[in-house]
């Protein structure tokens, strides 16, 4: 019912050799130019399986933010990537395709290391990262910027043009796979693109942008710059940016779309979601307890379709919660970078002591009770054991935590199943487990982008499906077409013939 990494390919010898190699330095890119990022944030970056502090966070200069501002600007007016023919540019994104297909390795153990995920799941994502990029090649070849629509004087042509520059930042839970997403579809637009990835996992974003131009794309095509929410702001709120996609927390989603509104440019927002996972009385209590694990430990609970709610009849609640706790003390919690680890740490010390503190609030209510009996390793990392909170009241369970945390909760009828998973403000996915006809039809009625029956997969449910988000959830549908769309603008042209004037 679930879907499950495949091997890593990477020894445990291997693993156990990266433990100890330095991390490459951290480098903007501007106009082809590799520079250190002036200024130093005032943390550490860290290995999140032993909280070893690995080097200094860095922050982009004012001065080197406007640089790579008027380089993307520059390039786009000067049309060396934005006036190619859409083939040239699919020609283009398969070479960079072939650079990334080398480096998947790399970019996994990179990703494991400062994010806490482990091996075989950055790199199940990283196999995805050179796909990403043929995919956008595919597009273009397709047609999809130039349609033609008849007219009362010839045809008509309707070309999808490139916005301008744009920005497009990442988040520290998946940063190879999501950025890859965004750049690709922006250079298949024909966008010149700034780049910031989250100031925690800075460094495969400097690969990719590697490959990128090593791949002949002209240098002011791809601009890299790093920092925190203040250098995002500077980026996003610049009226050179045309649009800006972002993924990440809902505090920097309303930031990024307020800046954004000052001038009226389109944003793309992916902000998370409290997702419900819903177990009916006739569902298969087995394959439910493996999607609730799957749920609370893909990614170490830290993705956006995670799930946050479990939504149970009251009559087959109790043994479901012994199946979940049994396969819960089967888990293997340890270090990001060994390929037995089934999940690893969070992905620094702050967001475990958020984490720790939602869980302790959760359980000030009566008769609340945390079911966690996974073991934590003898490592001095970010760790926090899978865990279901039952007994907490739902009204106070309405709010993403964004880790490894689920709050369970019994209903007796399906009208208040659906209430229930209907309840509050985000609408990014569901789950619903059951007799498949009827559980199809309760999928339906859920207020969500998506809704898996009977499974539950990081992958989306089709390849060529939008990725819809609803309410505090996002702005604006992702996948291959929709995001190579958003960055792009129509150009209606045609023959227009004389003018229509009004009878008397």
């Amino acid at each position: 019912m679930t879907i499950q990494p495949q091997s890593s390919q990477v020894s445990a010898a291997a693993s156990r050799e990266w433990v100890h190699a330095t991390l490459p330095e951290v480098h903007d890119m501007i106009a082809g130019e590799r520079v250190r990022p002036a200024n130093e944030l005032g943390f550490w970056v860290s290995d999140s399986s032993t909280g070893e502090a690995l080097q200094r966070a860095r922050s982009s200069s004012p001065e080197q933010i406007e640089r790579a501002l008027a380089a993307a600007n520059a390039g786009f007016q000067g049309g060396s990537w934005s006036g190619l023919d859409a083939e040239l540019r699919a020609d283009a994104l398969d070479k960079v395709a072939q650079r990334l297909e080398a480096r998947v390795g790399e970019l996994a153990e990179l990703d494991a290391r400062t994010s806490g995920v482990t091996i075989t799941w950055t790199a199940l994502m990283t196999r995805l990262v050179p796909v990403i990029f043929r995919q956008a090649s595919k597009a273009l070849r397709s047609g999809l910027l130039r349609q033609l629509h008849p007219g009362r004087y010839g045809a008509v042509e309707v070309r999808a043009v490139p916005l301008g520059p744009v920005a497009l930042i990442g988040p520290w839970n998946a940063p190879t796979t999501i950025i890859a997403h965004k750049l690709a579809s922006a250079l298949a637009a024909g966008c010149n693109v700034i780049i910031k990835p989250s100031e925690h996992v800075p460094h495969s974003t400097g690969l990719l942008v590697d490959a990128v131009l090593e791949a002949g794309l002209p240098t002011d095509v791809v601009q890299l710059l790093h920092g925190d929410g203040a250098v995002g702001n500077s980026i996003v709120s610049d009226p050179r940016i045309k649009a800006v996609s972002f993924t990440g927390g809902l505090t920097g989603g309303r930031a990024v779309a307020a800046a954004c509104a000052q001038d009226l440019k389109p944003v793309q927002l992916e902000l998370g979601g409290n997702n419900p996972l819903l177990v009916l009385a006739d569902a298969d209590l087995d394959a439910a307890a493996e999607a609730i694990v799957a749920g609370l430990t893909t990614l170490n609970g830290q993705w956006c379709r995670a799930i946050g709610r479990v939504i149970v009849d009251r009559s087959v609640m109790a043994p479901m919660l012994e199946l979940v706790k049994t396969k819960l003390g089967t888990v293997r919690l340890g270090h990001s970078l060994d390929p037995q680890s089934d999940m690893g740490p969070l992905v620094h010390r702050q967001h475990l002591a958020q984490i720790q503190q939602a869980q302790q609030s959760l359980l000030k209510a009566p008769s609340s009770t945390a079911l966690n009996p996974t073991a934590t390793p003898a490592l001095q990392g970010h760790f926090h054991p899978p865990t279901l909170l039952c007994g907490v009241p739902h009204e106070q369970a309405l709010e993403e935590l964004f880790g490894p945390v689920a709050t369970v909760h019994p209903f007796t009828s399906e009208t208040e199943a659906i209430s229930l998973a209907n309840a509050g403000r985000y609408g990014l996915a569901a789950y619903v487990f059951g007799d498949e006809q009827r559980a199809l039809e309760l999928a339906g009625q859920i207020r969500a982008g998506s809704t898996q029956v009977n499974g539950l997969s990081l992958l989306s449910l089709a390849p060529t499906a939008p990725r819809a988000a609803w309410g505090l959830s996002g702005l604006g549908d992702e996948g291959t077409l929709e995001t190579l769309r958003f960055f792009t603008g129509h150009r209606v042209i045609g023959v227009g013939g004389q003018p229509v004037r009004a009878e008397a």
